[in-house]
């Protein structure tokens, strides 16, 4: 038994692209155009892989090729982004996922630093959540400690003085005078 191979031709390919495109319904999000020149890739490069990985857990090969396919392009079309991470994720979760991603995309492209407002204002809520965590931690800490046991006399000098007595023969020389 043979199999040929056949070369798949580039002009099929962006066909069938284009006709899947005109045959969905895309959000109104994806008509905004995006300058990724203005945006902060690394900063949603990490969102990528978080969100992919929720979606595909131990996969990186997604979320680095949604990356690449980002960055292949200075102006990224989001619909055959979201015809082929389709491939992958299936249809909804691709059309939310794209969604998500081009909105982040709009506002990283407006901000001055690149990086979407949405993202900063979650970070800010995660670090205050975090110092409040540590501050709660600290205070129940102190709390038991000062709580659980009374301070120990370490000062035995008054225990000791009955005992230290000195012995009339030994007077008070040194350790040096006493041969």
């Amino acid at each position: 038994m043979s199999f040929r191979i056949k070369e798949a031709d580039q002009d099929v390919l962006e066909r069938k692209q284009q006709k899947d495109k005109q045959s969905k319904k895309f959000p109104k999000v994806f008509k905004k155009k995006v300058d990724m020149s203005k945006v902060n890739v690394q900063v949603i490069q990490r969102w990528i892989s978080v969100e992919v990985d929720k979606a595909l857990p131990d996969d990186d090969i997604v979320a680095d090729y949604l990356g690449e396919l980002l960055v292949a392009n200075n102006e990224p079309d989001v619909k055959s982004i979201h015809l082929q991470m389709a491939d992958f994720l299936g249809d909804e979760e691709s059309l939310k996922l794209c969604t998500r991603l081009w909105e982040l995309l709009v506002s990283a492209q407006d901000d001055k630093d690149g990086i979407p407002q949405e993202l900063v204002e979650a970070e800010r809520i995660k670090r205050n959540r975090r110092e409040s965590r540590t501050e709660i931690i600290r205070e129940k800490k102190e709390e038991k400690f000062e709580e659980k046991r009374p301070k120990t006399n370490y000062n035995r000098s008054q225990y000791n003085a009955s005992k230290r007595t000195r012995s009339p023969e030994r007077g008070n020389r040194s350790y040096r005078e006493r041969d």
